[in-house]
């Protein structure tokens, strides 16, 4: 099964960057944002509607989504074979070039180093906001499995709607200032999300924040497409290769900072930094201490000669025990 779950992986990656580059290739410039907001339509629309149809078919019998995918696959083979003319690479006669060297042009090209390079920062920022969006609807929202799948779904749809406006924004405003206020609106949006009030307004907000994300993706790859036209495919390749880089090293960040913000409000309930072992146990108890009546009975039982100690100790937990329920 894993062995051929990775051949399926690797399959997918030899085809979709063919798709990206054979755009250009096949449409007029002036169409060829319009023609990549329909390609990416039908992949949020997969994303949006292949879980439930997924989970459908695996109810009835669980290698069923395993023989639809084959069987789709094989008649989208045949349609290709049949309808996509053949497009070639623009080479010399005879010449012949390293795979490798086909990379050369852009890396050492400013302009090929910042796009991918903001690419790879856009898919970091998108799939570490992803990462932990379940878990935080369990935890903020207590939000079921079922409930989150719906959060899902609209993604997926906001991510198509997106794709579909994609061109006629680019028509409009031209690519670099609808890629440069589509970012600013998801930064805005990304600043404003932890502070929303409800689920349902947490639901609205990915909506709206995928949508831009279906406006944007589209722009960047045509924009990509168009810094060498004798190498579209090294190009498309080079950018699924980011997007998945992206998409592997997101959670890290995301797991980081999650962690830094729970030891943070932990923390915050402590006067005094947690800077040894001693300290971080009494800040620790301190958020989490038992009963005050609990403590002074304690107390009156520990009679040595560190009873001073003890003391100050127990009315360091006993205050901040207390403002630590005054701010919950």
């Amino acid at each position: 099964m894993c062995l051929l779950r990775f051949l399926a992986g690797v399959s997918a990656a030899f085809t979709t960057p063919q798709v990206w580059a054979a755009i250009p290739s096949l449409y007029p410039q002036d169409r060829v944002p319009r023609m990549m907001g329909i390609a990416y339509a039908g992949l949020a629309a997969s994303q949006a509607f292949g879980v439930p149809i997924g989970s459908g078919l695996a109810q009835v019998r669980w290698p069923l989504p395993f023989f639809a995918i084959g069987l789709f696959s094989l008649l989208l083979a045949v349609c290709v074979q049949l309808l996509v003319p053949d497009i070639k690479p623009r080479m010399a006669a005879g010449a012949r070039r390293s795979p490798l060297r086909r990379y050369v042009p852009l890396l050492t090209s400013a302009r090929g180093r910042g796009g991918f390079l903001g690419y790879f920062l856009i898919h970091l920022g998108s799939n570490a906001a992803f990462a932990f969006l379940g878990k935080w609807l369990t935890v903020r929202f207590g939000l079921s499995v079922g409930q989150i799948g719906y959060v899902i779904i609209a993604l997926g749809l906001g991510n198509l709607l997106g794709s579909l406006l994609s061109g006629g924004f680019a028509r409009r405003l031209g690519p670099v200032r609808t890629t440069t206020f589509a970012l600013l609106f998801l930064a805005g949006l990304y600043v404003a999300l932890p502070h929303v009030p409800s689920a349902w307004a947490v639901g609205a907000a990915y909506l709206i924040l995928f949508t831009a994300l279906g406006i944007l993706f589209p722009l960047v790859v045509a924009m990509l497409n168009a810094l060498n036209a004798s190498i579209r495919g090294t190009i498309s390749s080079l950018a699924t290769s980011t997007m998945n880089a992206a998409t592997t090293v997101a959670p890290g960040p995301a797991a980081i900072c999650s962690r830094r913000r729970a030891v943070t409000a932990q923390s915050a309930c402590s006067p005094l930094p947690a800077c040894s072992r001693r300290w971080r146990r009494w800040s620790t108890a301190a958020c989490c201490a038992p009963k005050p009546s609990r403590l002074r009975a304690l107390a009156g039982k520990k009679r040595s000669n560190g009873c001073d100690r003890l003391r100050q100790k127990l009315i360091w937990v006993l205050n901040t025990n207390i403002l630590c329920r005054m701010d919950s």
